[in-house]
């Protein structure tokens, strides 16, 4: 059921040194086990139960370098129907940005609109690269500055690079109770520890479920278990803490915090999520080209059929 997916577990400096969860060593208890499989088991249930809705989210990106420090604002709205395969994302951030080897105050604005459909997805990229509306098939991979989310992994990533874009099924996937070395619940609190290690340091993976909240996750975290040469500890760790609310007999994410720390550069995410509707019938009008609102100018192209084919302008399409 649940398969174990190193990328999903470390940055990708380290995920070339680990081999699997719990395989150097530990003997993780067999009730720890079984409890884990239960546990995650509900967890994976649990998150199927959002089937539609309308979010918005609005925070900052907190980076800290030495002595620099720096805010930049992050925005997201979607509208999205699981069970029609449809959804309608929009994402715009100001992101660190360099010209000419020097840092540009306040960063750049960029921005990406994403529809996807059972038939073919349209993507407009804003802010970088040539600024254009792309159809493409349904499986096409995004490659973005900044990237779409699925509002049902919160709590189950870190926003690592491309984590953020990934699907509920892996991002589910990634946590496997074969190699759980502690299962303990406390207050309603489920917490699930895990090793990964190979010959070089050793990871701890700790994630938190909720079970008064309908096994939702409200807590992942990954550090290493390292000392340097020096006699310091590593100081590289991941941490997501997610707070939830119910709607319409359904948990949902009320606010986010991210944090990656390494011993250069702490960048925190700070989000908090307004929903429109739960669980509601989504105006298919939100799924239409038309629904994105770009500039008439914006040239749109077809990439379904290998090379592109350039359809028209937003402003002639019907």
């Amino acid at each position: 059921m649940f398969r174990i997916r190193v990328r999903g577990v470390a940055s990708q400096a380290l995920a070339g040194t680990l081999l699997a969860i719990g395989i150097v060593g530990y003997s993780p208890c067999l009730a720890a086990v079984d409890d884990a499989e239960q546990v995650l088991q509900k967890l994976a249930n649990s998150r199927v139960q959002l089937t539609s809705g309308i979010y918005r989210i609005e925070g900052e990106r907190h980076i800290q370098r030495g002595e620099r420090d720096e805010r930049y604002p992050v925005t997201m709205r979607c509208a999205f129907d699981h069970a029609k395969k449809s959804s309608h994302f929009q994402r715009s951030e100001r992101i660190p940005w360099l010209e000419d080897g020097v840092q540009v105050d306040g960063g750049l604005e960029v921005g990406l609109q994403l529809i996807r459909r059972p038939d073919s997805i349209y993507l407009y990229r804003s802010g970088v690269g040539p600024e254009a509306l792309t159809i493409r098939s349904p499986d096409f991979a995004i490659e973005s500055p900044v990237m779409p989310i699925d509002i049902r992994t919160l709590g189950l990533t870190t926003f690592v690079e491309g984590e953020q874009a990934r699907r509920l099924e892996l991002a589910l996937e990634s946590f496997s109770p074969e190699g759980v070395v502690k299962c303990e619940k406390n207050d309603g609190v489920w917490e699930i520890q895990w090793r990964i290690s190979s010959k070089g340091p050793t990871i701890m993976t700790t994630l938190q479920v909720d079970e008064t909240k309908q096994f939702s996750p409200i807590k992942l975290s990954y550090h290493l278990e390292h000392t340097q040469a020096d006699g310091a500890q590593e100081q590289w760790g991941q941490t997501s803490e997610v707070t939830w609310k119910e709607v319409s007999g359904v948990w949902v994410p009320e606010s986010a915090r991210i944090e990656h720390r390494n011993a250069r550069t702490t960048t925190t995410y700070d989000l908090k999520v307004a929903w429109e509707k739960v669980n509601e019938a989504i105006d298919p009008a939100q799924f239409e080209m038309k629904s994105m609102e770009l500039p008439g100018p914006t040239l749109v192209s077809d990439h379904r059929t290998g090379g592109p084919v350039l359809v028209g302008t937003f402003d002639e399409l019907p």
